[in-house]
């Protein structure tokens, strides 16, 4: 429910865009970058076909990899950058030690075949910051500068932290789950559980008991919900706590 509330926020906040840059490049507030755009779209073309390729993305998910690689490229190559590593080491973890995944993970897909909710849940966050730093100024790189330009600086952090989170997150669980040579602590009970667990269970509890046939409850978030809230928390904190420590350095 919440991927897709977020799908919707996205469109809405790019037909804004759209409406509001049309609006100032009338006005001769802002300049259309003929080169910069086609680069943006050439750009994302590739890595989806990439991903493609190699099976990291299904079509859904090529297609809103499409959508948010452009947003993050014209809005700052830096964002780019970000991006790309982001996508580039999350494949590669996804495709280490493939053979024993497929022995302990029941929903196990050759390559990821990632599809557009996972993508979003991952990239939505920083797509939203990377918008509003394109309608607040424009597309250009600049330095994180909180003294001189504190907001675009604070979006800027945002999308660094966002995809760091995703990043963080992917690489936990793709290679987390292959290299433990013990059994993992449940971060909730702090009791062992088997590996994989999160992956072949998906449920808030643990193993039931062997008398156990129905469970009492709502599904308030799945898996992906809950990985897009984590990514929307650290997209806010990090940027404000960076805040923070530089106007103490300076």
């Amino acid at each position: 429910m919440l991927v897709h509330l977020s799908a919707v926020v996205l469109s809405v906040t790019f037909i804004y865009c759209i409406v509001n840059f049309i609006l100032q490049c009338y006005h001769g507030t802002c300049e259309f970058y003929i080169g910069r755009c086609i680069f943006s779209v050439i750009v994302s073309l590739l890595v989806a076909g990439w991903g493609l390729k190699r099976r990291s993305l299904n079509w859904t998910g090529a297609l809103s990899g499409i959508f948010i690689g452009f947003i993050h490229t014209y809005s700052s190559y830096c964002f780019l950058a970000c991006l790309f590593t982001f996508f580039y080491t999350s494949s590669k973890a996804t495709h280490f030690q493939s053979e024993r995944k497929k022995k302990i993970e029941a929903e196990y897909k050759e390559g990821g075949q990632r599809h557009w909710q996972q993508v979003l849940c991952n990239g939505s966050a920083s797509t939203l910051m990377a918008m509003i730093y394109f309608l607040n100024g424009g597309p250009e790189e600049i330095p994180v500068e909180f003294d001189q330009n504190y907001f675009r600086s604070w979006l800027a952090a945002g999308v660094l932290a966002a995809l760091a989170g995703a990043n963080g997150d992917t690489w936990a669980s793709e290679i987390g789950t292959v290299m433990a040579r013990k059994e993992p602590l449940l971060i909730t009970s702090l009791r062992k559980v088997p590996v994989g667990v999160d992956t072949r269970t998906g449920k808030i509890v643990e193993k039931p008991g062997i008398g156990v046939k129905h469970i009492s409850g709502r599904p308030l978030f799945d898996n992906h919900s809950v990985n897009m809230i984590t990514t929307i928390i650290t997209s806010i904190t990090v940027p404000t706590i960076t805040a923070h420590l530089y106007s103490c350095l300076r």
